[in-house]
């Protein structure tokens, strides 16, 4: 027996600064390592934020990216290039954000918007109808009906 004890397999998933760790056993004094910081890890993915996630129908809301680890902790790095895009209709005003030094983009607004076609995906320009909102994703509209323009929108 050498006096060392060594646990395998452990980890901390949440980047921060001051971990530290105590060590003790039965009829010894205990002791506490000194403080260290766990650093993110490798750049993984995207979390994605909206300023409001019940909005009314064709109101400006804010999306941000957080470049982050596979455990959600925050990445810093600046440069990298946003794509965005919607799975439900709507527009950005723009396409493509950089990320800034702390590995965020934020100020993207989106519209959502629709416009009436007939059967064949052809605009039709008819106001006065109802449309009802309604997101396959989970999100909520404040305002769940809107009327249409001249325009169909």
């Amino acid at each position: 027996m050498s006096g060392i004890a060594t646990f395998n397999n452990v980890s901390i998933d949440k980047a921060a600064s001051g971990y530290t760790l105590d060590a003790g056993a039965t009829g010894l004094a205990s002791t506490t390592s000194d403080p260290f910081t766990i650093t993110p890890g490798a750049a993984a993915q995207y979390l994605v934020t909206s300023s409001d996630n019940a909005p009314p129908a064709g109101s400006d809301v804010t999306i941000t990216a957080q470049l982050a680890d596979a455990n959600g902790n925050p990445v810093s790095t600046a440069g990298l290039t946003v794509t965005w895009a919607s799975t439900n209709g709507g527009s950005f005003a723009d396409p493509t954000s950089t990320t800034d030094a702390n590995g965020e983009v934020a100020g993207s607004d989106v519209t959502v918007t629709a416009q009436l076609a007939d059967a064949n995906g052809n605009p039709v320009s008819t106001a006065g109808l109802t449309v009802t909102w309604a997101s396959t994703n989970g999100g909520s509209f404040a305002d769940p009906t809107s009327t249409t323009d001249a325009n169909g929108e």
